[in-house]
């Protein structure tokens, strides 16, 4: 069995074990049960025994498809099934949550069979045009994480500004890697280089909340901090109390620098998968209190640039 039909199973595993009638959905206007339910008419549908015949523009289909398909391109939230009406439900069909999700197991296991036995069939989808069976599990694998995510089951994905700075995260932990040497002196502080990459490895650490350390400041103080923050170039110097940037370093804990720039390529690739796991989170922060992991991300990307500063990689920020 491929990867994608793999996810697909393991979504519908989600749905048999975990989803409830106490599920509400973070947007429209459906119960879980016709979450599911809907699901079913839409495999239903990619086996041509029922729906709505594509009549548009099959160019503007063509340029549809491809940003669908795209691995960045999120399912758009509030796009209407065809033939559905805006404001209104469709009626029920199943008798209750737990038939309606034997109904759409059976669908799904219909349309395997299908494809099975029609391996090179193309089916109409209503916006998309003809698909063939691999373009019709890509599109099932993404609607069922959108509607996993609808009713809480799967985390929202990164917003593409999320991810843009995450990239830009990356590629000046790059300039860190290839660069930054134990000969380079600091102009300000304590530390010396070696310390200063473990020092990022345990920020990176400490934004996903392991640690464990609550905010004990003023929460109403500390968010008249975060538009100065985002605005200045090194807000360390110019924003945040100098006591954010005195106290004596940790020692290493990696005999090298190179043992320590390992560690830090792990932790980075540890802090991604958790904000795509966690993008809604709140972890504490020193001195801006509880902030968001989007508004974290934006710390590490200037927090990175603050001690390439400090040590001469880049030109000092002001």
């Amino acid at each position: 069995m491929s990867i994608v039909l793999d996810n697909i199973e393991k979504y519908l595993q989600q749905i048999d074990t975990e989803l409830t009638n106490k599920h509400t959905p973070n947007w429209g206007m459906m119960t879980a049960q016709h979450m599911v339910e809907h699901l079913s008419l839409t495999f239903l549908s990619s086996t041509g025994k029922w729906g709505k015949a594509f009549t548009g523009d099959e160019a503007r289909a063509a340029k549809m498809k491809a940003n669908f398909f795209s691995v960045q391109y999120p399912f758009p939230k509030g796009v209407l099934m065809p033939g559905s009406e805006a404001g209104k439900l469709p009626e029920l069909r199943a008798k209750n949550l737990d038939a309606a999700k034997e109904m759409l197991r059976n669908t799904v296991q219909k349309y395997i069979a299908h494809y099975a036995v029609n391996p090179e069939d193309e089916v109409q989808h209503p916006y998309f045009g003809l698909l063939t069976f691999d373009d019709w599990n890509h599109f099932h694998n993404k609607h069922l994480a959108h509607h996993l995510m609808q009713f809480g089951l799967l985390p929202e994905p990164l917003t593409p500004e999320m991810e843009n700075h995450l990239t830009q995260i990356g590629q000046k932990l790059q300039t860190v890697y290839k660069e930054l040497t134990s000969e380079h002196q600091a102009k300000w502080g304590r530390m010396n280089a070696h310390q200063m990459v473990e020092h990022l490895t345990l920020v990176f650490i400490y934004s996903t909340g392991k640690f464990g350390v609550p905010f004990k400041g003023d929460e109403a103080a500390v968010k008249k901090l975060w538009e100065p923050f985002t605005k200045a170039a090194n807000p360390w110097k110019t924003v945040l109390p100098q006591t954010a940037i005195l106290g004596d370093p940790k020692p290493v804990r990696n005999e090298t620098m190179e043992g320590s720039k390992r560690a830090l390529k792990k932790a980075f690739a540890k802090y991604q998968h958790y904000c795509k796991e966690n993008p809604d989170a709140i972890t504490p922060h020193g001195y801006l209190g509880n902030i968001t992991t989007a508004q974290w991300i934006l710390v590490h990307l200037k927090h990175i640039d603050h001690h390439l500063s400090q040590f001469g990689v880049i030109e000092e920020l002001v």
